[in-house]
């Protein structure tokens, strides 16, 4: 949504819809080109999907809000920022069919050990522009990617599973181009090198 000056002049003038935010969504995403060298379409979508949430007041249902929201509303202030409790990693690059890929990154020890905090949260967004084929009937998407976090065990480099209190957000749909997750864990959680495995 979108406010401004009436045509009059005399009071404000309020208006919703994708035609007030596009152009909203577009200027952050060119914030986003301006800021990282080299960044595809695919990346700038996943950071602006990364930061988007829905602020539920209780009035509407989960499901309505998903409806009306989309992705959610954008959050600014939290684009290409990293702070003491907050640690963003970006990753763009190219997977091919039946490709398994780890993308690593690192969680460090002061991360784990935090004072007055006991939880953890590790969320993650993956956008992508797969194949497509018209005469497909189910769909339009020729392929899908799947991801899952994961962490590498620093004396074999083996995978592991990772046992989280809860999944909070999955967003996984056969014919979407967009996956995200995200997983809250308490104390226990291990500092070190973690990856996101995609398949």
């Amino acid at each position: 949504a979108t406010t401004g000056i009436s045509p009059d002049g005399g009071c404000f003038s309020y208006g919703n819809g994708t035609s007030y935010a596009a152009p909203i969504v577009s200027r952050l995403g060119a914030h986003i080109f301006a800021n990282i060298p080299d960044c595809s379409a695919e990346l700038v979508r996943a950071i602006l999907v990364h930061y988007a949430d829905h602020t539920n007041t209780g009035i509407l249902s989960e499901d309505v809000l998903v409806d009306l929201l989309g992705n959610g509303m954008p959050r600014p202030e939290k684009l290409l920022v990293s702070d003491r409790w907050h640690q963003t990693f970006l990753y763009q690059g190219r997977i091919n069919y039946r490709e398994i890929q780890r993308v690593p990154f690192y969680v460090p020890q002061s991360l784990v050990n935090r004072t007055m905090r006991d939880k953890v949260l590790v969320t993650f967004t993956v956008a992508f522009s797969p194949e497509t084929a018209r005469t497909l009937k189910s769909g339009y998407c020729k392929s899908h990617i799947s991801a899952k976090i994961m962490r590498i065990d620093s004396q074999t480099g083996e995978l592991k599973d990772v046992q989280a209190e809860d999944n909070l957000l999955r967003v996984n749909e056969k014919y979407g181009s967009l996956v995200r997750g995200t997983k809250r864990f308490s104390r226990n959680l291990n500092p070190g090198e973690w990856c996101l495995r995609l398949e």
